[in-house]
């Protein structure tokens, strides 16, 4: 899906700039797991026990704002 935005982007961007845009977007991506790694429990927790979208929505806004 991302490389499809790419490609629509007026200039597109090259393969290279795609490539160091996804790296970019795995990096973040990990960084906000290890940072808000109790978000990403409470969100695994729920979905493993059959939670619903908004059962688990809630429980990570619950973490995040309990801060564990």
């Amino acid at each position: 899906m991302f490389h499809i935005i790419c490609v629509f982007l007026q200039p597109p961007l090259s393969v290279a700039q795609m490539s160091n845009q996804a790296t970019w977007s795995v990096l973040q991506s990990f960084d906000l797991l290890i940072w808000l790694r109790h978000a990403h429990r409470a969100a695994v927790t729920a979905l493993e026990s059959g939670g619903n979208l908004s059962i688990v929505i809630r429980r990570i806004k619950q973490a995040v704002s309990s801060g564990r």
